[in-house]
């Protein structure tokens, strides 16, 4: 029998069938020369310098995504439907201090070493197969090498890289992140290492935690594992991250271009870009490195040059510049920025090691104020000295007095 509501139903299954499907979101695919731009302002907020043997390994990468064609592809964070669904995805935990009998005995075994990008895209369907999800765009962990890896997750996938980010800066520890703040989860994630182990977290008790389970892991990995983690919605997001920090680091990367290009100072450019200030120049004297618990640890010190001359500079550094002193003054600490720069190009100095400095290298070092969202009392609790054992200051409250 024919149902008498069946002519509404009708009429109703039409209309809904007529309604525009949902408009994609603007997504912009950078440039080339965008994309170099963003490399250079990532290593400047990376808090340390370009590692010598990694850095042309990563500027290999791009050449070579460029090269095929792949599109660096960007959204706004204001431009992520709600209903997306967002990871961290290409990040790595590592550092010093890795069992070296374990590599040994890997190479001796003739184990092969995963490619990166598989690596990225083991962990991202890894995460996917938990949490039951399609990922639907990539949340850049933190800044420096952490960006192309980034986009290599996100290229193999398909998708889109957010103009945001957790930290704004590079982070010794996977747990210092202001998404953790805002009351994202950093668990589920995937964690995998240079040969392809492949390590799901249900659930740790916190962040904290999540780095202490993947520090132990890249400890016995040959000091690195990939990582995949903090799901969120993009309703989430868009209150957890810190909004356009990429686009922020193209606008550095061609200030410090086009001053050289010029014949203009560079790091001068730089800071009017970025408003930050100009901490000190000089030679570096002493670098001493500690390997530990998969971190490098270094104290620096820098004797001054040009109108610097008969002052010093001193760094307190795990992985990431974390604490300086001008003439044995607090003069800047984390979450504000200290970046290590070449005073010739503008750019992040190339470093021997992961936080590391040459002896006799000519160095700049600028300050840059962290945003808003890390000036808060728990995200200072998290990554502010206080954690590495220091009291802090903001760096403007610093060089309110500081002698000129």
């Amino acid at each position: 029998m024919r149902s008498a509501t069946a002519p509404w139903l009708a009429g109703l299954v039409l209309a809904c069938a007529s309604l525009p499907a949902a408009a994609a979101p603007p997504i912009r695919t950078l440039s080339e020369q965008e994309v170099w731009d963003l490399m250079a302002g990532a290593a400047i907020d990376g808090t340390r310098g370009r590692v010598k043997p990694v850095a042309p390994f990563i500027e290999g990468a791009v050449r070579k995504l460029l090269a095929e064609g792949k599109p660096f592809r960007l959204i706004a964070l204001e431009d992520v439907p709600d209903d997306w669904t967002l990871a961290e995805a290409g990040g790595r935990i590592g550092g010093g201090g890795a069992w070296t009998h374990v590599a040994e005995r890997m190479k001796q075994q003739g184990t092969p070493v995963v490619p990166a990008t598989d690596g990225m895209r083991l962990a991202m369907e890894a995460l996917e197969r938990q949490t039951g999800h399609r990922l639907d765009a990539v949340v850049r962990a933190e800044a420096a090498e952490a960006t192309a890896a980034a986009f290599q997750a996100a290229m193999a996938a398909g998708l889109p890289v957010v103009d945001a980010c957790p930290t704004g800066r590079a982070v010794p520890e996977l747990a210092q992140s202001v998404a953790y703040v805002n009351g994202v989860t950093a668990t589920p994630a995937a964690l995998v290492s240079l040969w392809g182990d492949v390590v799901l977290v249900e659930k740790a008790i916190d962040a904290a935690r999540l780095e202490d389970i993947g520090r132990s892991m890249a400890v016995g990995s040959a000091g690195s594992v990939i990582t995949a983690s903090t799901v969120m919605a993009g309703r989430d997001a868009k209150r957890a991250l810190i909004p356009g920090v990429l686009s922020r680091e193209i606008l550095m990367g061609r200030s410090v271009r086009e001053a050289c290009a010029r014949g203009a100072d560079p790091v001068a450019a730089l800071l009017g870009v970025t408003h930050g200030l100009y901490l000190f120049r000089g030679n570096v004297t002493r670098a001493v490195n500690r390997e530990d618990r998969g971190f490098d640890w270094w104290d620096v010190e820098i004797q001054g040059s040009g109108t610097f001359q008969g002052h010093r500079y001193r760094l307190w550094v795990k992985n990431e510049n974390i604490v300086g002193w001008f003439d044995d003054r607090p003069d800047a600490m984390s979450p504000d920025l200290i970046a290590p720069l070449d005073p010739a190009t503008g750019e992040a100095m190339l470093s021997p090691k992961l936080g590391g400095y040459d002896p006799g290298a000519d160095v700049v070092l600028v300050g840059f104020p962290a945003h808003a969202m890390w000036r808060t009392p728990a995200a200072i609790a998290l990554l502010g000295p206080r954690h590495f054992g220091f009291d802090y200051v903001p760096l403007e409250q610093l060089h309110a007095n500081r002698p000129r």
